[in-house]
C-alpha cells in the first residue's frame, strides 16, 4: 500500500517535514513553485500541512477533490477557507 499524499502550503520546522516525510508522501509547495507539477498530483492530495499563517483558499481547495484533512501547525487557522 502505498503512503498518501500530503500538500505542504507553508515552511515547516524540520523536525515536522521529517516526521510528514517518513509517513507521507509530501508536496511542499508544489502548489506555488510548478503549476503542472500540482495540476498533476493534485487529485491525489488527501490532506494539507499548513502553518498559523497560511493561506489556503477556496481556489485552492477546489483544485483537491480527495481532500479529507488540513492540519495547522501552530495558533489559529484564519486563512484556511472553513467554509
Amino acid at each position: 500500500m502505498s503512503k498518501p499524499e500530503v500538500l505542504v502550503v507553508a515552511k515547516l520546522w524540520p523536525r515536522y517535514m521529517q516526521a510528514l516525510q517518513d509517513a507521507f508522501v509530501v508536496h511542499d509547495r508544489t502548489h506555488l513553485d510548478d503549476p503542472a507539477a500540482f495540476a498533476a498530483i493534485a487529485p491525489r492530495i488527501r490532506a494539507i500541512a499548513a502553518s498559523g499563517e497560511s493561506k489556503v483558499g477556496p481556489e485552492l481547495l477546489q483544485q483537491l477533490p480527495a481532500l479529507e484533512m488540513i492540519s495547522v501547525f501552530g495558533v489559529g487557522y484564519d486563512g484556511v477557507d472553513v467554509a
